[in-house]
């Protein structure tokens, strides 16, 4: 019983991270990031919707993938499903509300999630990163389309950075 068990979680496990790295392509996903920042770095003659764009499609990758992890680890599946339902909303936020809420964990901890205690590079907090970022990102280029403060580009910058350091742990 044992050995066909065992032989059963060894099949799952080579069924779940192809779909994970199909739906997850995290070259794609460092590829579009690294555009972004690129792009920010351009100043005054970035292309901001452009890179607006961008972001989405971050996000749009970071919440499948999340969903797909979720979906076969039962440990961390509340805090990525909360994440992913909660993408919207965090680009509605304003810079000091999503650091609150989703960089300094606010969000979670009011769901019962302490993500103090998960590994900072593994990948459960490295997936919610791959939207958190991207959101955050949003909301400095929106500040910056407003104000024209380049302070917002280097926060661009500092986010998609920061992101493509957890990418390399979902890997």
């Amino acid at each position: 019983m044992k050995k066909y068990l065992a032989g059963i979680s060894l099949i799952a496990s080579l069924f779940t991270t192809p779909l994970f790295a199909e739906v997850m392509d995290v070259e794609k996903y460092k590829m579009i990031a690294t555009e972004v920042i690129r792009e920010s770095m351009k100043g005054a003659s970035a292309n901001t919707e452009k890179m607006i764009s961008q972001n989405e499609q971050l996000i749009e990758m970071g919440i499948a993938g999340s969903r797909t992890f979720a979906a076969s680890n039962a440990k961390h599946s509340k805090l990525l499903t909360l994440t992913a339902d909660n993408a919207a909303a965090m680009k509605a936020m304003s810079l000091d509300e999503i650091e609150e809420q989703w960089h300094e964990f606010g969000y979670l901890a009011k769901h019962g999630i302490d993500a103090e205690s998960i590994e900072h590079f593994g990948p459960a907090i490295s997936l919610m990163d791959t939207i958190v970022h991207p959101a955050t990102a949003i909301i400095a280029i929106h500040s910056y389309q407003k104000e024209s403060d380049s302070e917002y580009l280097d926060q661009v910058k500092a986010e998609l950075s920061e992101v493509l350091e957890h990418i390399k742990h979902i890997q």
